[in-house]
């Protein structure tokens, strides 16, 4: 694991060695694969790493996988952010791999003394995040029993993106569900997608207007909010992040303004944000 400057992550975990590629538009000036092209042709790794960079078969990092459990102090990790967990070259097992080290760090386990951290997953590939937990049956009990540490989160960096991905995040179980609005490509309606006035039975999804069945309503819990940052990085304008935020304040969800575009520069210090977009919350379980 490696330290972050991510405001809201203490550690950056990236189990599996890998090469994503683009799927959508907030992907154009990724960072990843600047980093992989470097990886590929690092002789320090071994050639089955090399290859998986260079957009061969992903491989776990059999230490890399454990490190969570070295490390003691209860932390917020990020989840293979140098990829995607969900891509389609990972198999499943090597997803459930994953996910064992997540439940052994949910604080369920107390005899063997594993360490109790929040473990963030953020993809863009939602819709295979739904076929791998629908298939392995994880309902909302197992979430609450086994995977309470699980922050599940989809990007959003456009309209497009925001209404195609929201709806399948709401219907898979997870403690917290929240959205990355970064990089924010243009204004975002998110209104009707996080008012909480969401059914799901197990089957369908449903935005309904009429009293929702106690412990039935799922919900968007955190929106971050931020510019893109890089070479190439196009415009993000305060008065879409300000509507934003007004939507989130409507709707009682929790809003982290983590990097702005001001005066031609990517800002990251809060103290030098506009004073009301000097946000940074974090959900309630």
């Amino acid at each position: 694991m490696q330290k972050t400057k991510i405001e809201y992550l203490d550690y950056s975990w990236n189990p599996i060695a890998m090469r994503c590629e683009p799927v959508s538009e907030g992907c154009r000036n990724c960072w990843h694969i600047k980093r992989a092209d470097m990886l590929k042709i690092n002789p320090i790794l071994s050639p089955d790493q090399r290859e998986a960079y260079a957009g061969g078969k992903p491989v776990i990092l059999e230490k890399e996988l454990t490190a969570p459990l070295r490390r003691k102090k209860p932390s917020t990790i990020g989840v293979q952010f140098m990829g995607d967990l969900f891509h389609p070259s990972v198999p499943f097992e090597r997803i459930d791999r994953v996910m064992a080290v997540v439940s052994n760090c949910s604080g369920i386990w107390p005899k063997y003394n594993y360490p109790t951290h929040i473990f963030q997953i953020l993809t863009k590939r939602i819709e295979r995040a739904f076929d791998y937990f629908n298939r392995n049956e994880i309902d909302q009990c197992a979430i609450d029993t086994y995977y309470n540490n699980l922050w599940l989160g989809v990007t959003c960096e456009n309209q497009k993106c925001a209404d195609q991905r929201i709806p399948t995040l709401l219907q898979i179980p997870a403690a917290v569900r929240f959205l990355s609005l970064e990089p924010l490509l243009e204004d975002i309606d998110i209104d009707e997608a996080i008012d909480g006035r969401w059914f799901w039975d197990g089957k369908y999804l449903a935005h309904i207007d009429k009293d929702i069945p106690d412990g039935k309503s799922v919900k968007v819990n955190q929106v971050i909010i931020g510019c893109e940052s890089g070479p190439g990085r196009r415009p993000c304008k305060l008065e879409w992040v300000r509507n934003i935020v007004a939507q989130c304040r409507a709707a009682g969800v929790a809003v982290f303004v983590k990097q702005l575009s001001i005066n031609g520069k990517v800002e990251h210090d809060i103290e030098k944000f506009p004073i009301d977009l000097r946000i940074r919350e974090y959900p309630e379980k």
